[in-house]
């Protein structure tokens, strides 16, 4: 029987660069393929999944494009790290390794590490050095075998129904961004979008209706209330339903977890380590509320 090969994408910008790797990648069991720009880059993550991602960060934004920027590159490892959250202990599921034409200690190499990126490897360093990280990245990913990764995306998938849903927040970091759950499912959340969450959280779990004024959410009177949306959409990786029957709302402007959402085990000092006050005080708070339920 001849097993499948894993499926990696090369974001690579120079023709002979990506030949090598694409040739390294085979001797490591992977067909891939090639995008060249952060335009194809994100076409091709939407439009399929890969078991391993290598990125050039310094790439052009859309065919044709003279001059390769470093923005273009993160652009990518951003929308990858959205899209795939999940993790295995400290490891991403999905693989991202940034190739860099410098020095792993250079500030773009760095903050590309603290934004979710799996490893960082030198173009210049010889092929059999950059096999070995690339078997380490799947490996250490849960990925000894393409049926394995199969396994992955199907344990991955988001959940679809309200229906027992528990909404926990481990608060895991993803770059700048706090892991929260639904049913085990993974997505992260921007600073501004956990704080709403945690707020939403806090009402479900004291004493009334679980409703909150999108006032007291920080949004006026005189307009609609973005925020709320942006929290929706970036809890879609852990959610395929509708995300406005996830977090409901009626004409007067008030907004409330679904009832049938429970809230599992909420993190309250990992979110202190995120630096941001009102998010520290929000998570003590509802620590004390589980605690009193108990």
């Amino acid at each position: 029987m001849t097993l499948q090969p894993h499926r990696a994408l090369v974001v690579e910008d120079e023709p002979e660069m990506a030949d090598d790797l694409v040739q390294i990648l085979k001797t490591c069991g992977c067909e891939a393929v090639i995008a060249t720009n952060r335009q194809d880059a994100l076409a091709r993550l939407a439009s399929g999944t890969f078991c391993l991602i290598l990125l050039d960060l310094e790439i052009g934004t859309e065919p044709g494009s003279i001059r390769g920027r470093v923005e273009n590159g993160r652009a990518v490892l951003e929308d990858a790290r959205r899209r795939f959250p999940e993790r295995i202990g400290t490891h991403a599921v999905l693989p991202v390794i940034v190739i860099s034409a410098h020095a792993t200690e250079t500030d773009d190499a760095v903050a590309a590490m603290r934004e979710g990126a799996s490893d960082v490897v030198q173009k210049l360093w010889e092929a059999n050095k950059k096999a070995e990280r690339i078997y380490a990245a799947l490996e250490t990913s849960g990925r000894t075998s393409h049926a394995r990764c199969q396994e992955l995306l199907r344990a991955a998938a988001p959940a679809g129904h309200l229906d027992g849903l528990v909404l926990s927040i481990p608060a895991d970091r993803d770059g700048r961004r706090a892991l929260v759950t639904l049913s085990g499912r993974a997505a992260p959340l921007p600073i501004a979008s956990l704080k709403l969450l945690l707020q939403l959280v806090e009402a479900r779990l004291s004493p009334g209706d679980g409703r909150v004024h999108k006032l007291d959410l920080g949004g006026r009177s005189d307009r609609g209330f973005k925020a709320i949306s942006d929290l929706r959409n970036d809890l879609k990786p852990a959610f395929a339903g509708d995300t406005k029957l996830l977090i409901a709302n009626d004409q007067a402007g008030s907004y409330w977890l679904a009832e049938s959402v429970s809230i599992g085990d909420v993190n309250a000092e990992r979110l202190s380590a995120f630096g941001n006050s009102k998010v520290a005080a929000l998570g003590k708070k509802i620590r004390n509320l589980l605690a009193a339920k108990e």
